[in-house]
């Protein structure tokens, strides 16, 4: 508790704030919880994720409702203090019932949250808006020929390019994005890739060893160490990982003793076991991409006659697949807005890449601005950036996209 009419308070709470999330910025979230004038006065002028508005019942309502100087971006009372989606407000009673396609709730304010929620879904669809504009090319410093695969929530993505001397090397870039990679080691001299990275700065990936049998290793960006390996029981083959959640389950393929190639999630901070995931037609390949805080994961499955791509919720079990209603996909990534990125075929020699929204159904067409773009996206975070490559008439270009504002 401090004071909010003593300048010099203010003042001090803004410096303590301010240093305390840039500490935790760039490998942690930073949220604040306070009061509503603290927050509006206070708060809003720290660049934390989050801030929650505490509630007080009647007569002293300093919630959201009822407070016209507590504005925010989709209110009544629009502001520019919470432009960065930040704001959280808690439940409250006496709010107009609510209802979903036939279903009717009550007392569920649709706003209730304009901000991240680690290791969960955020607050749902949102019409995205990609021109010629959106598309920035990525590039390392030394890098003949450059695969980016993952992205998060600050923009640090991973990937692996090729030196002049044809040697492989993995990295994380971070934003600007000025070239400067900073190279990932090999796992104990072998040859080693990455995969994807979280929102606190952990990298997932594996490395081959002699046999030419890949396992998965976890690796800390900010410690610069490898903090745990793993495979599955049962993949002869090895394992492949793929996508990496904010609770550290590791989503990929096993190669399985028959031969199929089978989906797997891996808790690498529980039980440090294997779940196998396969789609329920029989047979076939199937290969999962990724996965967001609510273990729904986005992948792809493959047999002789038919190739598709889904959306798998774990926690409806075997009744958890849905099919992609996109003709000739590929699937390869999902973030914690259910949004699903990837590319599709409308004929042999036109791709097109794709933004995807699970509840609503939209697609939005991601296309870079080349001549005779093939375009291929790879990974998304939870504000739609996506990274990927497109195949142009003057040759291949990594990139970033992020939706206009």
């Amino acid at each position: 508790m401090y004071t909010t009419s003593n300048q010099s308070c203010r003042l001090a709470v803004q410096a303590f704030l301010r240093g305390w999330v840039e500490t935790l910025h760039p490998n942690f979230k930073a949220g604040i919880y306070g009061f509503s004038v603290a927050a509006q006065l206070d708060f809003s002028k720290v660049n934390a994720d989050d801030v929650m508005i505490t509630q007080v019942l009647p007569p002293n309502q300093v919630t959201i409702w009822g407070l016209g100087q507590l504005c925010d971006p989709f209110s009544k009372n629009t502001c520019t203090l919470w432009a960065k989606n930040q704001r959280i407000h808690q439940y409250q009673i006496n709010v107009k019932n609510q209802s979903y396609g036939n279903v009717l709730f009550k007392q569920i304010d649709k706003d209730v949250v304009d901000a991240d929620i680690a290791g969960t879904n955020k607050q749902g669809a949102k019409q995205y808006i990609f021109d010629s504009t959106s598309f920035t090319p990525i590039e390392c410093n030394g890098a003949t020929a450059l695969f980016l695969e993952g992205i998060n929530n600050v923009g640090q993505i991973v990937g692996d390019y090729y030196d002049s001397n044809d040697v492989e090397h993995n990295f994380v870039l971070s934003p600007p994005y000025n070239g400067d990679c900073v190279l990932i080691p090999n796992y104990q001299g072998l040859r080693t890739f990455v995969s994807s990275i979280n929102n606190a700065g952990l990298v997932v990936g594996g490395y081959f060893n002699s046999s030419g049998v890949p396992s998965g290793f976890l690796y800390d960006t900010k410690k610069q160490v490898f903090t745990q390996t793993f495979s599955c029981s049962g993949a002869t083959g090895g394992v492949q990982p793929a996508g990496l959640n904010d609770d550290g389950q590791v989503v990929g393929a096993y190669y399985y003793t028959n031969g199929n190639e089978l989906g797997f999630l891996y808790n690498s901070l529980g039980n440090k076991s294997c779940t196998t995931v396969q789609y329920p037609m029989g047979g076939g390949d199937t290969y999962v991409y990724g996965t967001n805080g609510d273990t729904v994961m986005a992948g792809n499955y493959g047999s002789q006659s038919v190739s598709l791509s889904f959306i798998y919720n774990a926690a409806l079990g075997s009744n958890g697949f849905s099919k992609l209603d996109i003709p000739d996909a590929s699937a390869s990534g999902i973030n914690n807005n259910a949004e699903v990125e990837g590319s599709y075929y409308k004929s042999k020699n036109e791709e097109h890449g794709f933004l995807y929204e699970y509840q609503s159904k939209s697609l939005i067409n991601l296309d870079y601005p080349c001549t005779n773009a093939q375009t291929e996206p790879v990974a998304i975070n939870d504000k739609a950036e996506v990274i990927g490559f497109a195949n142009c008439s003057t040759g291949t270009v990594s990139f970033i996209a992020s939706p206009k504002p």
